[in-house]
């Protein structure tokens, strides 16, 4: 069964008159109920004012990939945690290396509930963040290498989130 990533509605942007309509949609869901705009933050404004701008000069937006991996695997049977094996967390590294021109990453505690069981557990993961030019060759490596990442890992589902646009400031 392939995954599906489901990027923000602000990611996927390759084609110049999806993105006039893309920044359209988005300021029209900023209009209330009154048929007036909404009061906004001034961080938004300007978000809005940077992001035409790069449109109409014609700059080339980059998306950002947050992936978060494990450092340790799912609970056994018994409840035990164990580490997960550092070759595994390398290659991982090495694949992005490979992949792209860079990245960063740190380590962050994280907590989710299973939608299943309704147990609570805490994490210890791995925050890649990689900026990159969308292109369906990428997009597609996401897809796939999630997959790669679940079993690899052992894991139901490995957190990877495209957001974007990049901002140059």
């Amino acid at each position: 069964m392939a995954t599906r990533i489901i990027p923000d509605r602000d990611s996927i942007v390759t084609d110049p008159k999806a993105v006039k309509i893309l920044a359209k949609s988005a300021t029209k869901s900023l209009i209330g109920a009154n048929g007036k705009v909404a009061a906004l933050n001034e961080s938004w404004r300007e978000f809005l004012r940077t992001f035409r701008s790069m449109l109409a000069v014609g700059k080339p937006l980059k998306l950002t990939t947050v992936l978060l991996i494990p450092t340790q695997y799912n609970p056994n049977g018994e409840g035990i945690r164990k580490p997960v094996e550092p070759r595994k967390i390398a290659l991982t590294e090495r694949e992005i290396r490979r992949r792209f021109s860079g990245y960063s990453h740190s380590l962050v505690r994280g907590w989710y509930r299973d939608d299943t069981t309704q147990e609570e557990f805490r994490d210890r993961l791995i925050r890649f963040e990689i900026d990159f030019l969308p292109d369906p060759a990428v997009l597609a490596f996401f897809e796939t290498w999630k997959d790669v990442l679940c079993r690899r890992f052992r894991q139901r589902e490995i957190y990877l989130r495209l957001a974007g646009p990049v901002i140059p400031w």
